[in-house]
């Protein structure tokens, strides 16, 4: 019996890192280390730098050991050897949400497109509804008192890594699954309607391509202190990672913005979109209304009492936090290249 949980636990582990589709993937993990790196080189104009150099600058011991980052490795383990289960749930639901959509909307269309315009079709609308999904599932966690009262542990983290997109409570997980398999079950049904049920998306080890390429290249960025910058056109269109900084700060001006993953474009058409400067913004992360924001207490059961604390008399919610706040005396600032 422990010999094949032992078993179950070590598959679950290589396929958490050897996956592309892995948000602990070793592959993507890498390409983002090689890009990160690239660009610092490049901000150096032909300067020699030294790799010892670029070992700290890649790898700064200040965020490495800081009790945030400690954090955040608990939170993965978490997420690696616990979360298998919500997200088995929430892809049956998506099945489910699909096969019901199909059903409302009838016999398939049957357009007659050639089988490539019918798989782009399918990978992009998937794609589009996934972003759609992030970017509505993150806007309501930042406008709804009870929602936020979990969101905010991740934005407890007062030093980003790669390791910060694990740093998630487990209810926060369960909405956020629920509303992209609503959301891409329903996409999912009207492509079919529209291509019909033969089609499907192009796809690397079960996800999209389009959500492998994102990761292969600027997802693990976003939660870095590596500053990736972009404008103009695309500063509007896509993400950059320094987008998503200005997302995790805790100055006033950069409150509520940046909500979508990879696409900006909602994001812009909501008018919640901040294009960063191309050079870095110094910023400071974190969360008031914590008590130990790095623990167990602050981070996976006091969300739960923060979430009733609009039932309580007033005087007894007056430290609980404000959607809008996300201000912290504890937060790490962000100047490192």
């Amino acid at each position: 019996m422990i010999h094949d949980v032992a078993l179950s636990l070590r598959d679950h582990a290589a396929g958490a890192l050897l996956s592309p589709s892995s948000f602990l993937s070793i592959w993507s993990l890498s390409a983002a280390l090689l890009i990160a790196a690239g660009v610092a080189l490049a901000k150096r104009r032909g300067r020699q730098v030294s790799l010892r150099a670029m070992a700290r600058a890649m790898f700064p011991r200040n965020r490495l050991l800081c009790a945030s980052a400690r954090a955040d490795v608990g939170f993965t383990l978490l997420s690696v050897f616990a979360s298998a289960a919500l997200f088995n749930w929430a892809v049956m639901s998506h099945f489910g949400v699909a096969k019901a959509a199909r059903h409302a909307f009838g016999q398939p269309l049957e357009l007659g497109l050639p089988q490539w315009v019918a798989v782009l079709a399918m990978t992009l609308a998937l794609w589009f509804s996934y972003e759609f999904a992030y970017w509505f599932d993150h806007l309501l966690k930042h406008k709804i008192r009870v929602l936020w009262a979990f969101h905010k542990v991740h934005h407890s983290a007062e030093a980003l890594s790669p390791l910060t997109i694990f740093r998630v409570h487990p209810v926060d997980n369960i909405i956020f699954y629920n509303i992209v398999a609503v959301v891409t079950g329903t996409a999912s049904g009207a492509m079919h309607w529209l291509v019909g049920t033969g089609v499907s998306p192009w796809t690397v080890a079960g996800a999209n391509i389009l959500t492998i390429a994102g990761l292969m290249t600027i997802k693990h960025l976003h939660h870095s202190h590596a500053w990736i910058a972009w404008g103009g056109i695309w500063g509007r269109t896509i993400l950059s990672p320094a987008h998503h900084q200005i997302h995790h700060s805790s100055a006033i001006e950069h409150h509520d913005r940046n909500f979508g993953g990879v696409l900006a474009v909602f994001d812009w058409l909501a008018g919640t979109l901040y294009i960063p400067n191309i050079r870095r913004e110094a910023l400071t992360f974190g969360v008031e209304g914590v008590g130990n924001p790095h623990g167990v207490r602050g981070s996976l059961i006091q969300p739960f009492a923060d979430a009733i604390s609009p039932l309580w008399p007033r005087t007894a919610r007056d430290g609980a936090s404000n959607p809008a706040s996300h201000a912290s005396k504890r937060g790490i600032r962000a100047a490192i290249d």
